[in-house]
């Protein structure tokens, strides 16, 4: 990462997520991608980020995930 666009303050960084907080999930399975809109929860916990987030089950995406994790 470029120094001009490098970001180490923590407050920063969790106030943006937090303003912006959807992000896409993306899997591949067989070379064929696939990608769902999220909304976010952004939490610090101790000295943790965490991300939460729902997939609904009527979503097929859910699908891709490896059951052997």
């Amino acid at each position: 990462i470029p120094k001009f666009f490098v970001e180490e303050d923590e407050e920063k960084i969790l106030a943006f997520m937090r303003e912006y907080n959807f992000a896409v999930l993306v899997t591949a399975k067989n070379d064929y991608p696939t990608a769902t809109h999220l909304p976010f929860i952004i939490e610090k916990r101790v000295d943790k980020i965490i991300l939460s987030a729902h997939l609904a089950k009527a979503n097929l995406h859910w699908k891709q995930f490896d059951k052997e994790i």
